[in-house]
């Protein structure tokens, strides 16, 4: 059984043989980043920054602090996972002539530890949170063909908090107004109306859960710890799969923690396939799908906000108000 560890090093070079490396337009068809200069009164698309970003979180918030400043680029490619993912070299090249290069960080790009990039460009948007980083305890499951593995170390969901969202916004702000100084306003402007909006889905949140009453929620994966944090809901973290039925040992397991733990519910960060929701409804375990934030299908239309509204939605029918404490009461 391997072992997957969220947290890696980073020991990253500041130069690279970009020579030996030919150049590709990577993600989402953005011009090659070494024409794309700050300041300047040319043409604006000649004079937008370029900027990478590592996964689907850190892309929304960037592009959204950005504006029409910068060209944001989203290196990894529909339905891949940032911590078994590996970038090809056309695309490290790409990431090394752009202006800055946006990563979630707390251990979720596992290919940071074997990748060469100029760490001056890299922006790690969970460096400044410390204390506010969740560890976790072991969780072994399987990835089909990969085989077992367990999660532990850092906890690197943390966009699915928007308070932290917030906190990764700035990050992107302070680098962004460091490498263009001359538009530093502009993001400025662009992070507070980003700030403002993640603020109103944090209450929206606060109000779906006021009528939770304390049961302890399963959870297929490791993913909802710090929605969990933010709103006091109790989780017991499994490792299942949505598209692969459990071992009959995994099951017995689970059962006996529904019993322990007074569990109805489970969440679900994918939906899970029939056969998969039919084995866990047979426990007499409720199943439930909340969006992990992710764009795991690399869908054009996905939205940031509206599926926070969604899962806010889902909440509320989950944790009705009782009658008679009107919602909010709880805040």
């Amino acid at each position: 059984m391997a072992t997957h560890h969220w947290s890696f090093p980073r020991a990253l070079a500041l130069t690279a043989l970009l020579g030996l490396l030919g150049w590709q337009t990577a993600g989402c068809g953005a011009s090659d980043p070494g024409s794309a200069t700050a300041g300047g009164d040319g043409d604006q698309a000649a004079t937008r920054l370029a900027v990478y970003t590592s996964c689907f979180p850190v892309s929304f918030l960037a592009e959204r602090v950005a504006g029409d400043r910068a060209t944001v680029t989203l290196i990894l490619p529909a339905g891949e996972d940032p911590p078994d993912w590996n970038p090809p070299g056309d695309t490290i090249a790409a990431m090394q002539r752009a202006d800055l290069i946006v990563i979630n960080g707390a251990g979720f790009e596992g290919w940071l530890g074997t990748t060469t990039l100029p760490e001056s460009k890299l922006v790690d948007t969970t460096a400044s949170l410390g204390d506010r980083l969740i560890e976790l305890e072991e969780t072994t499951h399987s990835h089909g063909r990969d085989g077992d593995h367990s999660h532990k170390g850092t906890d690197p969901h943390v966009w699915t908090d928007p308070e932290l969202a917030v906190a990764q916004a700035e990050n992107i702000h302070l680098a962004l107004a460091k490498a263009d100084p001359a538009h530093a306003d502009d993001y400025r402007r662009n992070f507070e109306a980003l700030r403002d909006e993640l603020t109103r889905l944090d209450q929206e949140l606060k109000v779906a859960v006021d009528g939770y009453d304390g049961e302890v929620l399963a959870t297929s994966h490791p993913t909802f710890n710090y929605l969990a944090r933010r709103y006091g809901l109790q989780l017991r973290n499994f490792g299942f799969e949505p598209d692969a039925l459990p071992a009959d040992e995994a099951m017995t397991a689970f059962t006996q923690q529904l019993g322990e733990h007074g569990i109805k519910r489970m969440l679900w960060e994918a939906q899970p396939s029939d056969a998969v929701r039919s084995k866990f409804e047979e426990t007499g375990v409720e199943v439930v799908y909340l969006d992990p934030l992710e764009q795991p299908r690399g869908d054009a239309g996905y939205d940031y906000p509206a599926q926070v509204r969604a899962n806010a939605e889902r909440l509320k029918l989950m944790f009705p108000v009782q009658s008679g404490e009107p919602a909010g009461a709880g805040e």
